[in-house]
């Protein structure tokens, strides 16, 4: 299947990669951007470019007029409070959703790249189902799953499918570039907390495919958000967990590095750090996902998702381990001369 997408956050880190693989399949794309991105990562002799912000009005109409399918990969992944957060991923979601549905008749599907953050974690040893109730412990979890109801409270006047990414790992990823330098030249694995929680984890381009899949043979979310049983909700992460010890030993074996040192961090200096580094963000106005509610998420006993239901609708299978697809982006990081 080909068409025509709209991808908003297409400057991003996952959007500007979804748009390199749809254009690799045949897909024309048109990318929504905010009118200051930084366009590097972004084909502009290929994508149909628009600026705009995602708020109600005849940009964002303009913007998403006339395409099959939007994915809404735009979103906020830390801020120093819980408002900021709900505008990016709520309210942002909402005035996407409803341009859709005013100006396409139903007919453009809503691809939305949510969290597993905003299903929440789980116990130990037990992975959460897509069916499981939505128990979010951080703010950018409740915005994330704020963002899956307002959506989904639009599956009456177009199709939703949301796709639930664990942490996203590889090429153009800045936010784990710091672990992997960190690995490097300290050989030194900062962990929050005494016990480091399961992760389902997944590179970019199999969250691409699966995003992809997903607007092609995907069911779409019916029901009222609270009783959706799972359908049209899809956990996008690798079937087997690590965790964070694990995942900088796999670093550490990627580099050619033979023995690192974890560093457990008790919680009260994790969130003193966290502390500091929100008030740094709020005096020099940047961003920094160093935040006592990525504290709350790295504490938590387990983010472990299964992602049985992805590979059986989608008809998706991960085509290379975890152990190859960290080997790819550390050659990527030193090609980009930033590892």
């Amino acid at each position: 299947m080909s068409g025509f997408a709209a991808v908003t956050g297409a400057n991003g880190f996952v959007g500007s990669n979804l748009c390199d693989t749809l254009m690799s399949r045949g897909w024309k794309v048109r990318g929504v951007v905010r009118p200051s991105s930084n366009l590097k990562w972004l084909n502009t002799d290929r994508v149909e470019v628009h600026k705009c912000r995602l708020e109600s009005g005849e940009q964002l109409d303009n913007a998403l007029r006339d395409v099959d399918v939007v994915f809404h990969c735009a979103a906020q992944t830390s801020a120093t409070s819980l408002s900021e957060l709900m505008r990016s991923n709520r309210d942002a979601t909402q005035a996407v959703a409803h341009s859709i549905a005013k100006n396409n008749g139903g007919k453009t599907k809503l691809v939305l790249v949510s969290s597993v953050a905003a299903s929440g974690p789980g116990k130990r040893g037990v992975a959460r189902k897509p069916e499981d109730p939505c128990t979010p412990v951080s703010n950018y979890g409740f915005s994330k799953r704020a963002g899956e109801i307002v959506a989904s409270e639009m599956s009456g006047n177009l199709p939703v499918i949301i796709v639930r990414p664990g942490p996203v790992y590889g090429q153009r990823d800045m936010e784990f570039l710091q672990l992997f330098r960190t690995l490097k030249h300290l050989r030194l694995n900062p962990i929050p907390g005494y016990v480091s929680p399961s992760l389902s984890m997944i590179h970019v381009d199999d969250l691409v495919d699966i995003l992809i899949r997903a607007a092609e043979h995907g069911q779409a979310v019916q029901g009222d958000p609270e009783t959706t049983q799972g359908r049209g909700y899809y956990f996008a992460a690798e079937p087997d967990p690590t965790s964070l010890a694990e995942f900088g030993n796999r670093i550490a074996r990627a580099l050619g590095i033979k023995r690192i040192r974890n560093i457990k961090i008790p919680l009260f200096v994790a969130n003193g750090i966290a502390t500091s580094s929100e008030l740094w963000m709020k005096m020099w106005g940047r961003k920094s996902n160093l935040t006592r509610d990525k504290i709350r998420e790295a504490s938590a006993p387990s983010w472990a998702v299964s992602p049985l239901s992805t590979l059986r609708d989608l008809n998706f299978g991960f085509p290379l381990p975890m152990q190859e697809r960290l080997n790819q982006t550390i050659h990527w990081y030193r090609a980009e001369g930033l590892l």
